[in-house]
């Protein structure tokens, strides 16, 4: 019957319910349900509304065909059957249903390959404005912060305090203890100023050489200090 067909198709669940459904060939009179409202049900799964349906009749006019169509089936055959016909149709509907799975395919290919492009280029993004040393923004990254949090502050009139600094004699320790260790001095520094950060909108930014620099939004001097 045609509740049992479509309890074999899954219509109405959330998984199938057997192998997958390459062509659906139904007459347009059966049992309980006809093949106007089985093509409707089909329309309505989205996993099954790819299927290509074609719909047996002995209908001649073009009102029951027209309704067919309408309702989702890609094509008719009428009785009775002849097996030449049959073939032929049924090898055209294949293609379609071998042509749209491929495309679907590839649609789902390249909204992934799209997917893993934008985050791969938002940690780009992210690196690009990433002190190599000391791991803190750049100088890059700094401009653009401060360049926002001053359009920000101008707009609604609220503080915006920057601290400039750098480290006390820091080519001396370079010359004595070699650059491997001014590095480390760096890295240090930039750690420790991080770290005394205490909202997640404070920045902390390398801005050149031994001179670091801290924006601090929506801050008086005073707190700054």
């Amino acid at each position: 019957s045609a509740a049992e067909a479509f309890l074999a198709l899954g219509v109405g669940s959330a998984e199938p319910a057997g192998p997958p459904i390459d062509l659906v060939l139904m007459d347009i009179q059966m049992p309980g349900m006809d093949g106007l409202e089985a093509c409707l049900r089909l329309q309505k799964e989205e996993r099954l509304r790819d299927i290509p349906v074609i719909v047996v009749t002995a209908e001649t006019q073009d009102e029951p065909l027209q309704a067919a169509f309408a309702a989702g089936a890609m094509d008719y055959i009428t009785k009775p059957l002849r097996v030449a016909e049959l073939v032929a149709r049924t090898r055209s509907a294949l293609r379609l249903k071998q042509e749209t799975d491929w495309r679907k395919e590839r649609e789902a290919e390249l909204i992934a390959v799209a997917r893993q492009l934008e985050v791969a280029k938002q940690e780009l993004s992210r690196l690009s404005r990433l002190d190599g040393l000391t791991g803190v923004t750049n100088r890059r990254g700094f401009d653009e912060f401060l360049e926002k949090e001053w359009k920000r502050a101008a707009r609604d009139g609220g503080p915006l305090s920057l601290i400039l600094l750098d480290i006390d004699h820091f080519k001396l320790f370079n010359d004595h203890y070699g650059h491997l260790a001014g590095d480390g001095c760096l890295r240090q520094v930039a750690t420790a100023l991080q770290s005394s950060m205490r909202r997640p909108a404070d920045l902390v930014a390398r801005y050149g050489g031994e001179e670091f620099v801290v924006v601090l939004p929506s801050t008086h001097a005073l707190d700054a200090a």
